[in-house]
């Protein structure tokens, strides 16, 4: 399935005191912490699609039922702050019906988001007579009450397609609905999309004042989920999620834009850049061996650059997850989604000959599904990127064409754990 194409601006405002929530997928586990979704998982499993001209493969959670029904699964969030932003990707393999259709949970105040007796918000993309739009709709006891009506639409009967959503509201109960790409644009076909975080997209799609809103308490446990309902063995795998954002009280005067980590050995290296900084005192490294408990690692003073850096030579054995903690002058704070490597015993990549003229050979340990070797220039830029073929343990790359310099080869596993290493061309 094609995703989307376009690199999209990625960022997102960090929240003052409040939660921020994202969830790619990327450790190919839905039931693990650091966020733990539960329901009907038996009918649900992570992919890994296909990837297309330029594009790069992407774990993604879909729909995988053995039988026809309503499907779900959901993930407690704590704190709600008072007003919230959503972001994430939702995709389809065939056209939506009367009893093939899929819902996102902005806000639920219960687990079972198939409960007769359920109030919340959600997204929902359905069969109407024309083109379909997707709403945001207000769940009361069961019963939904349009908010939103998309002003543009997916083209009736359409298949394999995808997009991103943007949602706010507002301390005052003002909802906007953002997509992209616009929805009678939409591009379709296999593929996938590369690293884009759904969360500054900007085709706006309506906005609205909820009339009788439900109260969104600060803090206190509610939902967030995913549902689909499959009518025929045709549309049981049909529904799909990926790159899910949650941010409450997004007002700390930073913009992450891209928070990444890269295993260098027996170091890890990570590199995280703003947009924006405004009485910003420093970033705080926090790492776990959990995804759950973090312990401050390392601190980075705000210069007003665009772009920091930090080193781990001290990583745990096994997978690693880091978060930072921004830190405002003022003694506000806000934590940035989790990233995270794996540090596998086993796990090596070398590069012969060093330097080199025309090939180069790169012994890795054995490949699995959607492994990749990029090679990035000293001032960042992507040279070649190299789909790695399932269980060989040796690639070998022409860089003839490469001018003669210093280059960093990232090996990327697939399952977010990433290696790098140098290497000369002559």
């Amino acid at each position: 399935m094609k995703k989307f194409l376009l690199i999209l601006g990625l960022g997102f405002n960090l929240c003052s005191q409040a939660q921020s929530f994202f969830e790619s997928f990327d450790d190919g586990n839905f039931t693990a912490p650091p966020y733990t979704w539960s329901g009907t998982s038996g009918s649900w499993n992570i992919a890994t699609a296909v990837a297309g001209p330029n594009t790069i493969p992407s774990n993604s959670l879909k729909l995988n039922a053995a039988t026809a029904g309503t499907f779900y699964l959901s993930t407690p969030i704590s704190n709600w702050g008072d007003f919230q932003a959503w972001g994430f990707w939702m995709g389809r393999v065939t056209s939506v019906g009367a009893n093939n259709n899929q819902h996102f949970w902005l806000w639920a105040d219960q687990a079972d988001l198939t409960s007769p007796t359920i109030n919340g918000y959600r997204i929902t993309l359905d069969n109407t007579a024309g083109p379909d739009e997707i709403r945001l709709e207000r769940i009361n006891a069961g019963a939904a009450t349009t908010i939103i009506t998309s002003s543009s639409a997916v083209p009736n009967g359409l298949d394999d397609y995808g997009f991103l959503v943007r949602v706010t509201r507002s301390a005052a109960n003002v909802w906007t609905l953002y997509t992209g790409p616009d929805l009678n644009t939409l591009i379709v076909g296999g593929g996938d999309f590369p690293f884009a975080v759904p969360f500054f997209v900007n085709t706006l799609q309506g906005s609205a004042t909820d009339a009788a809103p439900l109260t969104i308490a600060p803090l206190g446990t509610a939902y967030m989920g995913v549902e689909a309902t499959c009518g025929a063995a045709a549309t049981r795998q049909s529904a799909e999620f990926d790159n899910i954002l949650f941010d409450a009280n997004g007002t700390l005067p930073v913009t992450l834009e891209s928070f990444k980590a890269i295993k260098d050995g027996s170091k890890s290296k990570l590199d995280w850049k703003v947009g924006t900084e405004d009485n910003v005192k420093g970033y705080e490294i926090e790492r776990s061996g959990n995804g759950v408990n973090f312990t401050r690692i390392g601190f980075v003073e705000a210069t007003g650059a665009s772009s920091y850096s930090f080193t781990d030579v001290n990583i745990l054995s096994g997978v690693n997850f880091y978060r930072l903690k921004t830190v405002d002058i003022d003694g506000k704070y806000a934590y940035s989604y989790i990233i995270s490597i794996n540090n596998r015993a086993g796990s090596f990549v070398k590069v012969f000959p060093n330097p080199a003229s025309d090939r180069v050979y790169v012994q890795h340990t054995q490949a699995s599904s959607g492994a990749q070797i990029k090679v990035i220039s000293m001032e960042g830029r992507l040279m070649q990127n190299t789909r790695i073929a399932e269980n060989t343990t040796q690639t070998i790359l022409d860089i003839q064409k490469l001018p003669a310099g210093i280059y960093n080869l990232i090996y990327d596993y697939g399952n977010g754990e990433q290696m790098v290493s140098k290497f000369v061309k002559k």
